[in-house]
């Protein structure tokens, strides 16, 4: 059985016709694309320090994508 907790991103569950738990069942684990790509943007910190560079960050909750513009403001 997948742990189930915020950390895990994977699925799993019996064969069409198997019972979870059932001797001799067969189960399917699955991970979904999307899942992974927001596993991804999380992972992904953008920090600055210096005014001449900033970071405008543009989430696409549609997509599961982040874009970050960077400009030089010198």
């Amino acid at each position: 059985q997948a742990k189930a907790d915020a950390n895990n991103i994977a699925k799993v569950a019996p064969k069409a016709g198997d019972t979870f738990g059932a001797a001799g069942a067969t189960y399917e684990v699955s991970v979904d694309k999307n899942d992974v790509k927001d596993a991804a943007r999380e992972a992904v910190t953008v920090t600055g320090d210096n005014k001449a560079i900033t970071v405008d960050v543009q989430p696409n909750a549609t997509n599961h994508t982040t874009n970050y513009q960077v400009n030089f403001n010198g």
